[in-house]
């Protein structure tokens, strides 16, 4: 009944809507109309006014231009605007020098009433393209026979009217735009062009003053070449031999029409505009005026939304009153479908949980079972049951427990404990909740209970708890010297390897005793370290000295993770400690042995370089005392034994600096990589100027874990390598970069030099291995890639070479440094 008399209003409101949105249509289309015939107006409009001022210049130009012409056909013949001759001036035109009327046309240039203020070079051009005459004496002899300004008249016979050329960079300063005629001698031979150079800033003052003031319209001007002559409001910075032809002009040019409006999206920047083209006759020039689609379509846009608000209005109220019709009819309706999907929902929610539920009927001779309390006790759906036999299926263990919580839960008390039950299928873990309700005499007359099958949580508890045995059975019994910390970093468990390490008790080591048993020297670094790795919960690895039961200090070096809670809390460190202590001893046996080698490699370097010193100082007495007049044959064999001793003295200081690698060096810290290159690069001044030789780095350069001074001579090595490797027939290029790594850099020296052979790349790092004689390249030890190896190693990296084998492709060298320390922890 009530839906046959909603209808006819429901249907009354649909028709009005629709008119409705139907009128808000067609009106929005006529305002589309209109709005954008308004804005091709406005841009034709600009469009015209700049082709009036810019023909107005051009033509002006090209009457001086035609002026300067006559003048050079007829040089008799007196300039028609020429300015007044001076008392000086007697003479026929005749006998004028060329370059004085150019002067004169020019200084008339610039007092014209349009071009006054815009200096201009006047120029004629001869039929093969250079310039013989012009205002500024250093634009003669030029050739001009490439730029489009003359291309386009000599490509084009008797053709008379004025060309504009290109931008290009004016001698003085600023850029200039070229306009050219070309003279005719016959049908088909050039005499001679003129060409007049004015400022491009000119054409950009053109269209900065007819444009209006909403700032939304952008405007170019370019040639029939599509160079771009000017564009406003963004100017290019550079706009020599930008080319300009958008979408737009492209289909304007291909139309062949004079003016069009056309819809693209802008060559700048993608964005969809409206276009208004024209063409300047006769000079050829394109006009290009633009407004942002989006700018025109805005007032529309905005009586659209006027329109649409109130439409949606009118249809909000029409709704909120066909819903107060029809709420009645359909909230029995409603109220169903809720109360089944709820059923439902409960029911699923349920069975996902494993949760049944009963309670009594009301007259208390049974009770209500749900579907999954029916399977947990593994019962037919169905089966009457009572509560006592319901209280059968509890284990008997448990029943005093399940009656004592009952009991209690008579004064108001929730029942909530764990017990088991017995089924047929076996028996399961449930967690029992319950409530009894009382009427307001406080008589329970009724109540609801749940069962939670967690068998399964049950058995996971006892394989955590037994995991948990193993775990700590495990780290009682490891090797290691093992603790664990809680989140304050103070330890408080030590397994038993550490107890019988030091004799000492849990009791005793907790609570901060296990410091007592560390070296006082040690005990400011592991206090320190502890502290300021807990503050930012980094592992960290710490040495120190820690007393052994029988008194006697051990090194240990003891590395330690933090670890985290299930919910990612941090809970502390957990640690172990490795008796280092003869690795120790063995270290410094082995830096001991090592100073002792230093040692002895210095002293055999002195006293191997004594000798050859007498033997060059002797050399040189002998050769003064013989003087000029020895034999050149002597004098030859002179060279080759102080190019001999030179030679070994310098093999000498190599074999020393092979050595110190890795000895003399300061402990590894934190570097970045872009000091020791630009270090490399200063001392290696000389050899670079010499050579002129380019060095390029690609920057950044990240920070390394390494020696500064180590790092610096890896550097110098293969700089002056690939500098000392040059190709003899191109300037040697090297480029130092980096492919940054998780643990490690990979840092790249490329080079342009003569390459070397793919089956020598393990050849050229030995020590006194070279694969070109010293008569090719002198030098040379053969140790300077045997050094670079060393450092690397040291670091902990590797190296290794790339090249083709060919004079013409160069030689790569890759190495990788480990990452910074702090970049590795970040």
């Amino acid at each position: 009944m009530q839906g046959s008399q909603t209808r006819p209003i429901i249907l009354t409101a649909l028709v009005c809507l629709a008119t409705l949105w139907i009128l808000a249509v067609l009106d929005g289309i006529n305002n589309y109309f209109i709005i954008r015939r308004a804005a091709e107006t406005r841009i034709m409009a600009s469009a015209r006014i700049i082709e009036t001022r810019l023909v107005q210049v051009l033509r002006q130009t090209e009457l001086f231009i035609d002026d300067l012409a006559l003048a050079e056909r007829f040089p008799e013949t007196p300039t028609a605007v020429s300015p007044p001759a001076r008392p000086a001036e007697t003479t026929p035109r005749a006998h004028l020098p060329e370059e004085s009327v150019l002067t004169s046309l020019r200084g008339q240039l610039e007092q014209d009433a349009i071009l006054r203020g815009k200096p201009q070079n006047l120029t004629v051009v001869n039929r093969s393209g250079k310039i013989v005459r012009a205002t500024s004496a250093g634009l003669i002899g030029q050739d001009v026979s490439h730029r489009y300004y003359f291309r386009a008249i000599a490509d084009h016979p008797a053709r008379d009217t004025l060309v504009i050329g290109e931008v290009i960079r004016s001698p003085l300063g600023g850029y200039i735009f070229v306009a050219s005629k070309g003279f005719w001698r016959t049908e088909n031979q050039l005499d001679f062009a003129v060409t007049a150079s004015l400022p491009q800033t000119m054409l950009t003052e053109i269209l900065r003053s007819s444009l209006t003031e909403s700032g939304s319209e952008r405007v170019a001007l370019s040639n029939t070449n599509h160079d771009l002559l000017a564009r406003f409001p963004d100017p290019p910075e550079n706009p020599v031999g930008e080319k300009r032809l958008s979408p737009a002009l492209k289909e304007f040019i291909a139309s062949g029409a004079r003016e069009a409006v056309l819809d693209a999206p802008s060559g700048a920047d993608g964005e969809a505009r409206i276009f208004a083209l024209r063409r300047t006759q006769p000079y050829g020039v394109d006009i290009t005026v633009s407004l942002p689609l989006r700018e025109v379509l805005r007032p529309w846009f905005r009586q659209l939304a006027v329109v649409v608000t109130i439409s949606g209005l009118l249809t909000a109220l029409i709704l909120f009153i066909t819903r107060q019709a029809i709420t009645r009819e359909i909230s029995r309706s409603r109220a169903e479908i809720r109360l089944r999907e709820t059923e439902s929902e409960l029911s699923r929610a349920q069975k996902l949980a494993r949760i049944g539920s009963w309670r009594p009927t009301p007259d208390g001779s049974a009770i209500l079972l749900s579907d999954q309390m029916y399977s947990l006790l593994d019962l037919k759906p169905g089966t009457r049951m009572t509560q006592e036999q319901l209280a059968d299926y509890i284990h008997p263990d448990d029943r005093l427990d399940v009656r004592a919580a009952y009991e209690r839960a008579s004064d108001g008390t929730a029942v909530d404990l764990i017990h088991r039950i017995v089924t047929p299928c076996g028996q399961r873990w449930v967690r029992q909740h319950g409530e009894l309700l009382f009427d307001g005499n406080g008589v329970a007359v009724s109540g609801v209970c749940t069962l939670q099958d967690i068998t399964r949580l049950k058995q996971a508890e006892e394989l955590i708890l037994q995991s948990r045995d193993h775990y700590l059975r495990l780290l009682e019994t490891f090797p290691s010297l093992v603790w664990r910390s809680v989140s304050d970093g103070l330890p408080r468990y030590f397994n038993q390897t550490w107890l019988d390490f030091t004799g000492r008790t849990l009791e005793q080591e907790q609570n901060g005793g296990w410091l007592g048993g560390i070296h006082d020297d040690d005990l400011a670094l592991v206090r320190d370290t502890l502290g300021s790795h807990l503050a930012r919960k980094l592992p960290f690895t710490v040495e120190f000295r820690l007393r052994r039961a029988d008194g006697e200090y051990r090194w240990l070096r003891c590395i330690a993770h933090p670890f985290t809670d299930m919910d990612g809390t941090f809970a502390g460190y957990i640690g172990a400690g490795f008796d280092i202590t003869e690795q120790r001893q063995l270290l410094e046996n082995l830096e001991r042995s090592n100073a002792e080698l230093e040692q002895f490699a210095y002293i055999a370097s002195h006293d191997l370089r004594e000798p050859l010193r007498m033997i060059s100082s002797y050399l040189n007495l002998i050769e003064r005392r013989l003087g000029p007049g020895m034999d050149p044959e002597l004098a030859e064999f002179f060279g080759y034994a102080r190019d001999g001793a030179q030679r070994m003295n310098r093999l000498i200081l190599d074999v020393l600096e092979f050595s110190r690698v890795g000895r003399l060096s300061t402990p590894p810290r934190p570097v970045e990589m872009a000091a020791p290159v630009r270090q490399a690069i200063t001392d290696l001044g000389p050899l670079v100027t010499d050579s002129g030789a380019r060095i390029i780095v690609q920057a950044p350069l990240p920070g390394v874990q390494g020696n500064e001074e180590e790092l610096i001579r890896l550097f110098q090595n293969l700089l002056s390598n690939a500098i000392q490797y040059r190709s003899p027939d191109r300037v040697p290029e090297i480029t130092v970069s980096c492919q940054p790594g998780r643990h490690a850099h990979q840092f790249s020296v490329r080079d342009n030099g003569i390459g070397i052979p793919p089956d020598q790349f393990d050849r050229i790092f030995r020590i006194f291995q070279r694969l070109h004689g010293r008569e090719t390249k002198a030098g040379s030890s053969g140790i300077g890639l045997a050094i670079c190896k060393k450092i690397v190693e040291f670091h902990g990296g590797k190296i290794w070479a790339e090249s083709d084998g060919t004079e013409t492709g160069g030689t790569t060298f890759h190495f990788t440094l480990p990452a910074a320390a702090e970049d590795f922890a970040a």
